[in-house]
């Protein structure tokens, strides 16, 4: 999910089939992991039925995760995925769906589930957004007193995921006819992440680099 001002020269699909193939899945299967024993913490700590909102859901493929019954609200800017998310909301009690391209967009979400959300995830998204330090803050107004955001973001602290994302990645991605020069305009470390979630009022801040440091994982709490 990008901002309408942030400048993609990717299309916004041309990697997800690789997500799931090695050597890729040495990237992407410990966020999985991190994200589904948050989801069981979360589902431990508040009557069922949950309500998550899953920020920049693409054709959300993680939604065997999360306990049945489960109400999503679905957000993404792309609007070739508007009918997949409206079909899906249409076909689960509960469920809303919402193409948003910009914070201001975003608001009309927050109107409607202001303090009633459990969970927010936001999986390899936020490192496409210009403008996260708004949505930090609408994402507070949005969750539950000690509701949970849950964030998956490339760890640009250390020197592995540069060094591969420079040669190996851009390798692949120059065969598949497009660059990652310009893909992640937001570059996160563990340390500027643990900031920006604390100088917006999270608390219980956790945030773990990945194995080989690859990623970063984060959860925080509204403290209400």
């Amino acid at each position: 999910m990008s901002s309408a001002s942030t400048v993609e020269k990717v299309d916004y699909f041309a990697n997800h089939e690789l997500v799931v193939k090695w050597p890729f899945t040495i990237y992407h299967r410990p966020i999985e992991g991190s994200m589904i024993a948050t989801v069981e913490r979360v589902k431990a700590a508040h009557p069922h039925p949950l309500k998550v909102l899953v920020f920049g859901c693409g054709y959300f493929h993680e939604r065997h995760i999360y306990p049945p019954g489960t109400q999503f609200i679905l957000v993404d800017q792309d609007s070739r995925l508007t009918q997949s998310m409206e079909e899906f909301a249409a076909s689960n009690r509960g469920c809303f769906a919402y193409t948003s391209k910009s914070p201001k967009e975003f608001e009309r979400v927050v109107l409607e589930h202001a303090n009633t959300v459990n969970l927010i995830t936001a999986k390899e998204v936020i490192e496409h957004i210009t403008e996260m330090d708004q949505y930090f803050t609408l994402f507070k107004k949005l969750l539950a007193p000690q509701g949970t955001l849950w964030v998956s973001t490339p760890n640009y602290g250390d020197w592995t995921l540069p060094l591969v994302e420079s040669t190996f990645l851009e390798a692949v991605a120059r065969c598949r006819g497009f660059s990652r020069k310009e893909m992640h305009p937001n570059r996160y470390s563990k340390d500027s992440l643990s900031q920006a979630l604390r100088i917006h009022g999270f608390e219980n801040i956790d945030v773990q680099k990945t194995q080989f440091r690859f990623a970063l994982t984060g959860s925080a709490i509204n403290p209400g």
